[in-house]
This record gives structure tokens, C-alpha cells and sequence, in this order.
């Protein structure tokens, strides 16, 4: 899993990159939910075969 934050001046954007080889169930997605992200995008990558996650955290959990 993938972790990068973005600063702007007035705030602080956290978002993380999962990738897995199968899809990802709601057993893996509860416990990124219970720490305030929020599912943006997935991407099926055929090439390489495999899903990538994009997720960020959402603002009410966004630490300054």
C-alpha cells in the first residue's frame, strides 16, 4: 500500500494507493473506511493484471 500526502497552503490532502491482483472485498475495504478514506477511483490494469485503488482521506479526518 501506497501512502502520499499533498500540501496546498490552506490544507493538507492524504491519499493512499493500494494495489492487489484480485478485486478487493469489503473485508479490505472497512478497515481503510474505519480510518476515514474514502474510495476516488479503480483502475483495472490489464497489461499487468491487477487492480489499483485509489483512495483518499476524507477532510473530516484530515490532521493539520
Amino acid at each position: 500500500m501506497l501512502a502520499y500526502q499533498i500540501s496546498t497552503m490552506h490544507r493538507k490532502i492524504t491519499y493512499k494507493i493500494v494495489e492487489s491482483k484480485d478485486p478487493l472485498t469489503q473485508d479490505a475495504f472497512d478497515p481503510l473506511g474505519a480510518l476515514g478514506y474514502e474510495l476516488l477511483s479503480v483502475v483495472h490494469d490489464l497489461k499487468m493484471d491487477r487492480y489499483i485503488y485509489y483512495f483518499k482521506l476524507a477532510e473530516a479526518h484530515q490532521l493539520s
